[in-house]
């Protein structure tokens, strides 16, 4: 093979390895810039997106924290202690159909004392959080844990909540 090339360029005038030294020459940094650099410059603008997603999604953890820690205090002490009572898997299986939610409920199952087990494995993130808003504050249950999965479709997750006897 490389005596069949070198029998090539010897073949060709000073000016046409020239010529082709040239397009070698200019092919190799635009073969460099298609297949290195704009992969990595995509690579980067979906990261950077990732990064704001994740970010947004903390700020309203952060902000659903703040006004549970509100909403609780004052709410012992002026609810009667009967609007407080656990409203058990009943209660949350109605609240869940009446938002849309009960087909996209993966596990919903008593926990030992009093509790409460419930999995999504795909629901909208935003028709979740404002059945989160809605109801939580009068199921009578102390989320004892939670998390989320970001899914791979835009606005979708994957979500666990482990609730806790009544207060």
């Amino acid at each position: 093979m490389t005596a069949r090339l070198a029998t090539l360029l010897l073949g060709l005038s000073q000016r046409e390895r020239w010529l082709l030294a040239g397009l070698f020459g200019l092919a190799l940094p635009v073969a460099v810039v298609f297949f290195w650099v704009i992969p990595l410059l995509d690579a980067r603008t979906k990261a950077a997106a990732e990064l704001q997603e994740a970010l947004k999604l903390r700020q309203w953890v952060g902000a659903r924290a703040v006004d549970m820690a509100a909403l609780d205090a004052p709410a012992t002490a002026q609810e009667p202690e009967r609007n407080r009572v656990p409203i058990g898997l009943s209660g949350i299986e109605e609240s869940l159909k009446a938002a849309g939610l009960r087909d996209a409920v993966s596990r919903l199952a008593n926990r030992e004392a009093q509790g409460i087990e419930l999995r999504f494995d795909r629901v909208g993130f935003r028709q979740l959080t404002d059945w989160l808003e809605a109801t939580q504050p009068r199921w009578g249950y102390v989320l004892q844990g939670f998390r989320f999965e970001r899914s791979d479709t835009p606005g979708m997750v994957s979500a666990e909540f482990l609730l806790g006897g009544g207060q």
